[in-house]
This record gives structure tokens, C-alpha cells and sequence, in this order.
């Protein structure tokens, strides 16, 4: 019930803001954070493959979404970046 993406579909940043840690995607003048967050192209932001837990609680529950499955025909449980072990 749970689909993985082996490479993922977009490059995911790690970024420090208001006093945390954000996953965020890069846009043409701004980071925007899973958990809604903006941040300006100018912060520190280092890309990441996987993200290591100590991010804001709404960014970590934004990293897995639930889709439908036309193959499955069923909703699932889709990755988009996966946790550090």
C-alpha cells in the first residue's frame, strides 16, 4: 500500500527559518516550504535526497500524500521524499 518514487520528481531543499528546519522545492525567486513557508532564493538552502526527521511537523507529514491508483484502483500512500534511517 505504499508506492516509492525511486527517483524523485522534484529536487527538495533543507532550510533554516523560524527557529527550524524546513523541506522546501525551489521556485524561480523563492524556496516554498512543504508546510506553506516562503522563504527568499537568497537563504541558505543545501539540496537533499532524504530528510532527517528534525524538520517542523507539517513539513514531515507534507512528505507522503495520499493518491488514487488507477492502476490499483485504490487510494494510496504516495512518498515524495523519504526519511533518513
Amino acid at each position: 500500500m505504499l508506492e516509492v518514487l525511486e527517483t524523485p520528481q522534484q529536487q527538495y531543499f533543507r532550510i533554516f527559518g523560524n527557529k527550524k528546519f524546513h523541506i522546501a522545492t525551489k521556485g524561480d525567486r523563492n524556496y516554498f516550504c512543504l508546510c506553506g513557508n516562503v522563504y527568499r532564493i537568497e537563504a541558505e538552502a543545501a539540496p537533499i535526497s532524504e530528510y532527517v526527521g528534525d524538520e517542523c511537523m507539517s513539513c514531515r507529514h507534507a512528505t507522503s500524500k495520499k493518491i488514487y491508483s488507477k492502476r490499483r484502483h485504490a487510494w494510496v500512500l504516495q512518498v515524495r521524499i523519504r526519511r533518513a534511517k
